[in-house]
This record gives structure tokens, sequence and C-alpha cells, in this order.
């Protein structure tokens, strides 16, 4: 009889000694991964001017705009969405027959620094003063 109480003392020792070794093992700790940040929206600005004649286009992607600028400067400023890249793909041309002196001027700024800006005073082999402003694709 006491072989078999101290065969009963055993065993529950050992299945104690198991459960108490499982519920106090060392917490195995993950890495915490950084939030993951929003890309920042883009405030995109265009500014273009010239002469009386100075007609503008503007394209983005297959869609474009012309406009006949009467001699008034166009600036229009709007904000790229966050995480949209689709402002990689605006192009600005400018262009008058007559500069008479008046320089033709395209600018485009990215979150307020410079990225396109040309300007175009006589006319080129085309019989134009024009000027072409584009944002370069990051390398």
């Amino acid at each position: 009889m006491v072989r078999a109480v101290l065969a009963v003392l055993i065993a529950v020792a050992v299945l104690a000694a198991g459960v108490a070794s499982t519920a106090f093992a060392p917490v195995q700790r993950r890495p915490v991964a950084a939030p993951k940040r929003a890309a920042p929206a883009h405030e995109i600005r265009i500014v273009v001017s010239g002469p009386d004649d100075t007609l503008m286009r503007v394209a983005r992607g297959s869609s474009g705009t012309q406009v006949a600028l009467h001699g008034k400067p166009f600036d229009h400023s709007f904000t790229e969405p966050a995480g949209g890249d689709g402002y990689l793909g605006i192009r600005v041309a400018a262009a008058s027959a007559r500069p008479d002196g008046t320089p033709v001027r395209c600018a485009i700024r990215v979150d307020g620094v410079v990225v396109s800006e040309k300007s175009a005073v006589e006319p080129d082999d085309s019989g134009l003063a024009q000027v072409l402003c584009t944002i370069p694709r990051p390398v």
C-alpha cells in the first residue's frame, strides 16, 4: 500500500511540475513593427505666363486642356491625394508666336520646391517662343 501511495505522489508531483513549467514558461516576445505611415499628400502648383498671344496646354496622362492666356498669368494649385503619384505625369507647354520681348514662362512646384522651370524670349526654329515643363520621376 505504501508503494501505491508513493507511486500516486510521484505521479502527482510529475504532473504538477509539467503544469508549472508550461504555466510559467518564458514569454516569447515578437518584435513590434513600426506603424505604417501613409504617404503624404502633395501640393502641386503650376504657373504659366507670357505675352497676349500665349497659348498653354496642360496634360496629365492622356487628357489635356488648352488655354489662351490673353496676357494674364495662369496660377493653379491642387493637392494630390496621399499615396497618389498621378502628378508625376504632368506636362505644361506654352508658346507665343509674337513674344515682343515678353518671356514665355512655366514653372511647376511640388510641395513648394521648384521641380521644373523654363523661360523663352526668342522664337526657335519653329517660329515660336516656347517652353515645356514636366515633373520628373524620381530616380
